[in-house]
């Protein structure tokens, strides 16, 4: 949305009938919760001023407490109940307007049961015109029908049914219509500023979601590029590996190869991914488990996997954790006389879980130590853990066991 929409100058309306509906939907929105509060507060100040009304009016007019305390009641009650019920949805500002006239009507019939009641009318008149509509948060439009409703009626009034002069009534009809002028004109200012601030959040709202679709779409492109990359870097190793004539510097690259996977599929599951915090730990080792086996054809073995559903790592330690469980399946392959291993994630604490790894051979050399690690491939997953801001342990016990705790 480059422009502002095109308006109704006269109504403030926007000729989109869909983006009036918008506006008019969270308007209502932002009308309801202050004007529920602001009414009850009103009630009460009201119905506490009533008791001062015996004080104050001739004892000929006794019955005027009374039905001010019931218009009060109707006036406001109509208004809270109006907020509450979604029978009169949209219908806000019109409900307000009606109300906020009959209240000035009121106003002018109350103020006139008074001795010089003509003198209080026009400052209440004032107030009502202005409390009403801040309170009541009246469209333009509304609040001018409602405010010359009763303006013109005090005219009326100050004119065939009050003993004003001539040089106050023309006093008082000045300031009451230079008020309606100045509520008019206070009112439309704020609705087009209504209607700015709508179109403005509206704006933004949608950048936000264009410049959110175009960051997950760079990032996926660069996920898939960096995936591209490794898996032309396997590729090599690959084409190397065929030309390599020693056992043993074969077997070296095909280790090599298997980490740089580790690190491909993380980049080919965040691809894939709408969040990119948000890989599944069970996918991943199963994913893993999969590339891992197919180098080592000649191997069957029988896998017990336990990871929960609800485990999932993030870009930062998804790669170092992918590696650790890696290097805990090949070290199985290369040098475990069994033919079964267990993967189990526990979580331990808040951002924090441990790994188990468990297999059925012969364990671990007799002397193998933190300090003395032999291989390594048991050196990375140290270094991997510590990375991951955790520990490594490991003993024999029914065969190989490792436990690693890391964050995620």
């Amino acid at each position: 949305m480059s422009t502002f929409p095109d308006q109704n100058k006269f109504q403030l309306t926007f000729k989109d009938r869909a983006l009036e509906n918008e506006f008019l939907e969270s308007y209502d929105k932002s009308v309801r919760l202050p004007l529920r509060y602001g009414i009850i507060i009103s009630i009460l100040s009201w119905y506490s001023a009533i008791a001062l009304i015996p004080l104050i009016i001739p004892e000929a007019l006794g019955w005027l407490p009374l039905l001010t305390f019931l218009y009060i009641g109707s006036y406001f009650g109509f208004i809270v109940y109006a907020t509450y019920s979604n029978r009169f949805k949209g219908y806000y500002h019109l409900l307000g307007a009606i109300s906020n006239a009959w209240a000035g009507l009121y106003a002018i019939f109350y103020c006139d049961q008074f001795p010089n009641g003509e003198h209080l009318t026009l400052p209440v008149l004032i107030f009502i015109i202005f409390f009403g509509s801040y309170m009541v948060r009246l469209r333009w439009f509304a609040g001018c029908i409602a405010a010359f409703s009763y303006v013109a009626a005090y005219q009326i009034y100050i004119i065939w049914f009050s003993d004003l002069t001539v040089s106050q009534v023309l006093l008082y009809g000045f300031v009451a219509w230079m008020t309606l002028v100045f509520a008019i004109l206070a009112g439309r200012v704020s609705e087009t500023n209504h209607r700015t601030s709508f179109v403005q959040r509206k704006t933004i709202d949608e950048q936000r979601r264009i410049i959110e679709q175009e960051k997950e779409i760079l990032l996926k492109e660069v996920h898939h590029r960096v995936k591209n990359n490794l898996q032309i870097i396997i590729s090599l190793i690959k084409l190397q590996q065929s030309k390599l004539k020693d056992v043993n510097v074969e077997k070296e690259f095909r280790e090599m190869k298997s980490r740089v996977m580790s690190m491909s599929i993380v980049h080919q599951r965040i691809h894939r991914s709408s969040n990119f915090n948000d890989i599944s730990l069970a996918g991943y080792t199963d994913q893993l488990f999969g590339h891992v086996s197919s180098q080592y054809p000649e191997k069957q073995v029988k896998v017990d996997f336990k990871m929960p559903d609800d485990f999932h790592l993030d870009i930062e330690s998804s790669i170092p954790c992918g590696l650790v469980l890696n290097e805990l399946m090949s070290n199985f392959f290369k040098h475990c006389d069994g033919d079964h291993f267990s993967l189990i994630a526990q979580k331990i604490e808040d951002g924090k879980c441990k790994i188990i790894y468990q297999d059925n051979g012969s364990g671990y050399p007799e002397g193998l130590s933190l300090d003395n690690l032999e291989t390594l491939g048991m050196e990375l997953i140290e270094i991997l853990s510590e990375q991951l801001d955790g520990t490594m342990a490991f003993q024999n016990q029914n065969g190989a066991r490792c436990e690693v705790e890391i964050c995620i």
